[in-house]
C-alpha cells in the first residue's frame, strides 16, 4: 500500500506513525483504527437501547465464560475456553482492550444473584421454609420435592 502513494516501502515504521511534529507522516495504524471503530460501533449500539441483540449477546457470552463480574472487565487468559479472537468480536474487542490496558463497563449486562443468603445456601433456606408450611415434604430429589411416603419405599 505504501508505494502506490509514493512512499518507500523500507521506511522505519516510526517514521511513518509517528506525529507530525517529530518529522513523522502521522499515519494511523490499521490495528488501532480497527480497534476504534469496533468500540465505537458496541458502544453506539448499547447506548440506543434498542439494540437488546446486543445485550443478550453480551450476556450469553458471559454465561458461556462461566463468569460471575462482567467479562470485559477481567484477564481473557483467565477464560481459555473463550472462542478465537479471529471469529468473536467480543473476543477481539476484550483481549485488544486488556492489551492497551482499557476496559468498557456495560451496567446493562446480566450479574447472577449471590449463592447464599445470611451465610445459607438459598436452597437450604428455600428447603427450610417449605419444610416449615408443609412437614411432609422433606427432600429435593432430582428437581422434585418428594414426600415421606416415596423416600421410605
Amino acid at each position: 500500500m505504501l508505494p502506490k502513494i509514493g512512499i518507500n516501502r523500507n521506511m522505519k515504521r516510526d517514521v511513518i506513525y509517528g506525529p507530525h511534529e517529530l518529522g513523522g507522516l502521522n499515519f494511523t495504524d490499521m490495528k488501532v483504527e480497527q480497534l476504534s471503530h469496533h468500540v465505537h460501533r458496541l458502544i453506539g449500539n448499547v447506548r440506543k437501547g434498542g439494540c437488546k441483540i446486543i445485550l443478550m449477546t453480551i450476556n450469553a457470552y458471559q454465561l458461556h465464560l462461566g463468569s460471575e463480574r462482567p467479562f470485559l472487565s477481567q484477564d481473557p487468559k483467565a477464560f481459555p475456553h473463550c472462542q478465537p479472537r479471529a471469529t468473536s468480536c467480543l473476543t477481539y474487542i476484550w483481549e485488544a482492550l486488556r492489551e492497551i490496558q482499557g476496559h468498557i463497563n456495560i451496567p446493562d449486562t446480566w450479574c447472577p444473584s449471590k449463592a447464599n443468603l445470611k451465610n445459607e445456601a438459598i436452597i437450604d433456606a428455600v428447603l427450610r421454609t417449605i419444610q416449615a408450611k408443609t412437614p411432609h415434604l422433606v427432600k429435593i430429589q432430582y428437581g422434585w420435592l418428594m414426600h415421606v411416603g416415596s423416600i421410605l419405599k
